[in-house]
Parts: C-alpha cells; sequence; structure tokens
C-alpha cells in the first residue's frame, strides 16, 4: 500500500487513530521525519490518550523546526501528566528547559510573556490541586529557575518566583506553603543576587548613620494594600509624637504615582522615590541598582522591606543598603543570613513565628474617614424579614472557599433559621455558591462584592472570622463599629491572638470588666459554634461583647502614637547597631 499524507488523513477522518498512528510511524521510516509529521503523530497520540508518547511527538518537532506551536503542543500534553509520570520524565522535562532556553536566547522571546504562557498551559493554577502544583514546582520550575539564574536572566528569576507564589502560596495562604516555597527558591535567588553584585562590581557601603538615621521603607507596588495602610498608620504616629529619632524615605517599586499614597506620605513631608519613574524601566535589575546608588548617595541607614517577602533574598544579597531589615506582617520563614534584622508586626505572644531575636510590636489601625449613611444601612436591612440576624465575613473568596469553614457556616444557619450569610470577593466563586445549594442553603447566603468595609461592618450584626487562615483587618474594623465577632481561636496568627497579647501588654488600657469579660470570652471562643450560637441567642450578651470589642479598638489599635513608639525604637536600634 502506497502510504501518504493523504491517507493518513483519511484515517484521522474516520477517526481510525491508531491505524493513522501505524501509518504516520512506517512513514518516517520510509522519508524521515518532518516537523508536519511529528506533529501530526503528537495529535493521534493525544487522541487516544498516550500524552508521552504526544510529548517525545512534539519535541521531535520542535527539534526540526524550531517553531512555537510545537513547544505549546508539547506543554498541552504534559498537561495531562499524572503525578508520577511528571516525577518519572526527566528527560521530557528536560527538554522543556532547554526550550525554554533556546526560545530566551536565540530567538528573542518575552521570556516573561513565555513563563506565563507555560504555567498557563501545564495548568499551574490555584484550579488545579496542591499536590499536582508542588509536583511542577520542585520537578519543572525549581530548574527553571536555576537554568534563569545560571544564564542570567535576573528580570525572569524574579518574575517567575512572582509568578510561584501568586499561584502555590496564595492557594491555600498558609505560612507552611511559604516556607516550603522559600526553602527552595532562596538559595537560588540570593546567590543570583550576589554574582549580580559580583558582576556589576559593586563596593560594600561605608557608611555612618546620621544623628536622625535615614530609613528606608520598600514597598513592591504603588498600590494601598493591607501592609501599606500599616505603613500610613506608623507614620501617623511618628507624626503625632513629634517626628522623632528617624528620618523615613519611601521607596516605590512599580507602577505610577497614585493620589491616595503620595498625599499620605507628603503630609508627613517624606521624600518619594517611585524607582520605575527614575529608570524608566520596569526591568527589576535595573531598579535594584538604582535604588542601591540611590540609598548611598542619600546616607540611608537601613531598608525596611515591609511585608512582602517576594524578592529578599536576590536583592538583599546584592546588598542594597547598610542594614537591610524585613518588617513581616503575614509570613516569616525566609532564613536567609542577608536579613540583618527581622521585626514583627505583631507582639511575640501572638505570634508563633517571631523568635527571641526578632523586633516585636503592633500595627495600628487608621481611623475610617468615610461618613457612613445610616438610612443606606437600614435600606438594606430592610430588605430582610424583621428578627433575621445577619451574619458576614469580608474577605477574598479563596479565605472563605475552605470546606472546614464552609462547613461551620452551613452548620450555624442550620441551627439558627433567622440568620443569613453575607460574603464578600472580586468574583462570586462557584465552589462556594455550589456548596451552600449542596446543603440547601441557596436561598440563606448573599454575595456582596467587593465592598466598603466600614459601610458593611455596619450592616452586620455578627462577624464571622474565617479559619484556617483570618480575615486579618476586617475583622477588626467590624469590632471598631460595636459589632459582635465570632473569634477563630485556632491557627498559628490570628486576632484572638493579638487581642489576648494586646490585653496582656497594656492591662491599663482597658477596665477591670473589660478583663474579666475577655477572660470569658477566651473560654467561650474555644468552641466556634457554641460561641456564635450564644451571640445569636442572647441579644445581651450580643450587645456586651459589641461594646467590648469597640472599647479594645478604640483604646489599643486606633492608638497609632503607643504602636509608633515602639517601632522608631526597633528602627533607630537596627540602624545604629
Amino acid at each position: 500500500m502506497n502510504i501518504s499524507t493523504e491517507s493518513i488523513n483519511s484515517l484521522i477522518a474516520q477517526n481510525q487513530f491508531e491505524a493513522a498512528i501505524e501509518q504516520c510511524l512506517k512513514l518516517e521510516s520510509e522519508r524521515g521525519s518532518s516537523v508536519a509529521l511529528s506533529t501530526t503523530l503528537g495529535d493521534l497520540c493525544q487522541q487516544i490518550g498516550h500524552p508521552i508518547n504526544a510529548a517525545y511527538s512534539y519535541i521531535k518537532a520542535y527539534q526540526l523546526g524550531y517553531e512555537r506551536s510545537s513547544f505549546e503542543k508539547l506543554l498541552l500534553s504534559m498537561r495531562q501528566f499524572s503525578i508520577d509520570i511528571i516525577i518519572q520524565e526527566n528527560t521530557v522535562i528536560q527538554s522543556v528547559i532547554n526550550i525554554l532556553q533556546h526560545e530566551i536566547n536565540n530567538k528573542n522571546a518575552n521570556a516573561n510573556e513565555l513563563l506565563g504562557l507555560l504555567l498557563n498551559i501545564i495548568n499551574f493554577t490555584r484550579e488545579n490541586t496542591i499536590d499536582k502544583n508542588r509536583t511542577w514546582f520542585e520537578v519543572l520550575l525549581i530548574p527553571m529557575l536555576t537554568m534563569l539564574a545560571d544564564t542570567k536572566q535576573y528580570h525572569s528569576l524574579i518574575v517567575l518566583e512572582t509568578m510561584i507564589y501568586q499561584i502555590m502560596v496564595k492557594q491555600d495562604e498558609h505560612e507552611s506553603t511559604f516556607a516550603y516555597m522559600m526553602e527552595k527558591v532562596t538559595p537560588i535567588q540570593n546567590a543570583a543576587g550576589k554574582e549580580c553584585a559580583k558582576a556589576q562590581n559593586l563596593q560594600p557601603f561605608n557608611h555612618s548613620p546620621n544623628k536622625r538615621p535615614r530609613i528606608g521603607f520598600f514597598l513592591h507596588t504603588s498600590s494601598v494594600l493591607a501592609h501599606v495602610q500599616v505603613l500610613f498608620s506608623f507614620l501617623r504616629g511618628w507624626s503625632q509624637l513629634g517626628k522623632p529619632d528617624i528620618e523615613p524615605v519611601i521607596y516605590v517599586l512599580s507602577g505610577r504615582r497614585v493620589e491616595e499614597m503620595h498625599v499620605e506620605f507628603s503630609q508627613h513631608g517624606l521624600d518619594i522615590v517611585y524607582l520605575e519613574q527614575h529608570t524608566d524601566t520596569s526591568n527589576i535589575v535595573s531598579n535594584m541598582l538604582y535604588l542601591r546608588q540611590h540609598v548611598k548617595t542619600s546616607n540611608v541607614s537601613v531598608m525596611v522591606w515591609v511585608s512582602v517577602g517576594m524578592l529578599i533574598p536576590f536583592a538583599f544579597g546584592m546588598r542594597i543598603a547598610p542594614k537591610q531589615a524585613w518588617w513581616t506582617m503575614k509570613y516569616h520563614s525566609i532564613e536567609l543570613d542577608d536579613i540583618d534584622a527581622y521585626v514583627s508586626g505583631s507582639l511575640r505572644a501572638a505570634n508563633p513565628y517571631v523568635k527571641e531575636d526578632w523586633y516585636e510590636g503592633f500595627s495600628s489601625l487608621n481611623r475610617p474617614t468615610a461618613n457612613i449613611n445610616a438610612d443606606e444601612v437600614q435600606q438594606i436591612r430592610e430588605q430582610f424579614p424583621e428578627g433575621t440576624l445577619i451574619l458576614g465575613t469580608m474577605a477574598r473568596e479563596e479565605l472563605i472557599n475552605r470546606e472546614v469553614f464552609l462547613d461551620m457556616v452551613c452548620s450555624i444557619l442550620e441551627r439558627h433559621e433567622n440568620t443569613l450569610f453575607f460574603w464578600t470577593g472580586r468574583e462570586k466563586n462557584e465552589n462556594i455558591t455550589t456548596y451552600f445549594t449542596n446543603r440547601g442553603l441557596s436561598n440563606r447566603h448573599v454575595f456582596i462584592g467587593w465592598v466598603q468595609v466600614d459601610f458593611y461592618a455596619q450592616v452586620f450584626d455578627i462577624y464571622l472570622d474565617c479559619f484556617p487562615y483570618c480575615s486579618g483587618l476586617n475583622l477588626v474594623y467590624t469590632m471598631a463599629a460595636e459589632r459582635a465577632v465570632v473569634f477563630n481561636p485556632c491557627g498559628d496568627i490570628n486576632y484572638y491572638h493579638i487581642v489576648n497579647a494586646l490585653m496582656d501588654k497594656y492591662p491599663d488600657r482597658m477596665s477591670s470588666k473589660d478583663t474579666l469579660f475577655w477572660q470569658e470570652v477566651k473560654s467561650l471562643s474555644q468552641n466556634y459554634l457554641s460561641f456564635a450560637s450564644l451571640l445569636i441567642e442572647d441579644p445581651q450578651f450580643r450587645k456586651k461583647s459589641a461594646g467590648f470589642n469597640q472599647r479594645v479598638v478604640e483604646n489599643i489599635f486606633y492608638d497609632q502614637g503607643l504602636s509608633a513608639e515602639t517601632y522608631i525604637q526597633n528602627f533607630k536600634q537596627i540602624a545604629l547597631s
């Protein structure tokens, strides 16, 4: 029989895929390989569910023609790999790394775009399973990071680190996952930073601190996120105290001037350096070099990395300041000699990750300035039958979308028919709505979108803190609105532990009655369902709890000077030590 591409296509049209594969192989042995033939063979293997054979065919197709489409098909075939296959197929994994290197080095491909494409096609996403993502991370992404470091593609190295963080760590928002990632990433990034410094012939700092040492505060972006709000609050406290002892300087890596941020920093008379505007590039290495030079010429003594741990191993490996400190507010697990000081965003008693040699403090809050329209609050409440109690959680949807938390919410709703549950998110998560539907509670929950926190704090009767990871400052702002809160005493760090530590440290800030009441709350909070039920069933206890919450915030969290005093001394001591 005369084998031709036409006869192969005829078999494919008849869905005779195995016969078509047999003819492809015969044609290949007669005429040799070609891009088209290898690609067709790969497509057929995909059709019959043989992703490994498909992958090898696409590798051959790429090697023959160096076409991006072959690489994309290779990645698509790998998406079907089981965890065992990912671990076993070293040749395929190495081929992907080699192709990526070839695309970047020989074809001048946009590395960042290519990395994003790769992660998307293999389904390294938050929707994939944690086990599958971790396997891709160890088997493919760590070698890719190593390749980028070895070939001095430092900007892409940092971009890939950030992509991994955004997907794998934010998938479950747990300290252990951050620690797992950084344990493997940190040595690669840190060595790359040191190599970059060596190649740039960066000399050690010859530094003498000013009498009022200049302290740099580094922000990754100009977005006003929670950790930036904490910095705002610290600076307000510093100003309230008369701007003592230190001179802050603000550095913003990416993004253009945002009015809210600029006005906030400018009111304190601070220098604000938008790095990308000065360098006119988004290249992170160029911006780090400019940052280092600015630190040197401005005689900045300490660079305080505010909260987000990404880029620390590389930047601190370069030694961007005489002293380098990490102000940890969410995650803590970067072990690195180049971090000269760790500064915690919470008291040691509230946080098991704060070591004995770390500087500690507590994060105060900015008092909301918006006027809440009580009529608008009432309009929302009047949409529901009289006597309805509105329970709610304000957090990102991925924090709410935890089965253990949703199960608890549903148990509360099932026990108390006069309750509704309001929940937030950037977009409506179908997994959450499905969970409520499967429990027969489709008419007992309300998705309210991405909302103004202090407004909905007034709408809620009771705030349910999510778990295993807590909802953060939104809970405290609800306390400030004199609303009851169901604390979560479980987990490593949450506002149950924070309030408890603050009550112990500042007993003079609260009355003896409040101190006794907190002891009662501590005991009751150990059972989440029972405590929620008590708040729902007993309006007097709910009112008493709400009043206590409001006083804790007013007497401690809103005292920005109290918080700032500690941090000012921390930063000054780091500079002068």
